[in-house]
Order: C-alpha cells, then sequence, then structure tokens
C-alpha cells in the first residue's frame, strides 16, 4: 500500500515537472568542475548558476562543500566529470 502511494506521487510529482520544464527523459547532472572553474574567475553565484543551469542554492552549497574539503580549481583541473 505505502509503495503504491509512493509510486503514485512520485509519478505525479515527476508529470508535472517534466510538463512545467518541459524535459521528457532528460536528465540534467550538475557541472562541479565548471561551477568552481567559473568561481575562480570570479563570476557571481547568480550568473554561475544561470550558466551551469542550475539554483543558486545548488552553486552556493557546491562551493560551500568543496571550500569544507579543501578543493580549489586549481587541484580539480585535470579530473574527469566522474571524478
Amino acid at each position: 500500500m505505502i509503495n503504491n502511494v509512493r509510486t503514485a506521487l512520485y509519478n505525479e510529482f515527476m508529470c508535472q515537472k517534466l510538463d512545467a520544464n518541459k524535459f521528457i527523459g532528460v536528465v540534467q547532472m550538475t557541472n562541479y568542475r565548471e561551477i568552481l572553474r567559473l568561481a575562480d574567475l570570479g563570476i557571481n553565484k547568480q550568473d554561475t548558476a544561470a550558466a551551469c543551469k542550475c539554483s543558486r542554492n545548488t552553486v552556493a552549497n557546491i562551493l560551500k562543500r568543496a571550500a569544507e574539503c579543501g578543493l580549489t580549481w586549481e587541484q580539480v583541473q585535470d579530473w574527469s566529470n566522474k571524478e
């Protein structure tokens, strides 16, 4: 019963999200390296979010977590997106 309710709610949410954003079957991954690169160039969070097609809060959270881990653009510029 609970799984049926979860499935129904999930399907309803996804349909609304897909209709609202006109994304059908497209999942966009956050480009963490690009966010770090733009931040290193001094681009503000709002412009970085627009360039990376994510929210300003996502950018802020990624930069905060990178700082906590001591990661900078110089350290990750040679990494692949999978790393």
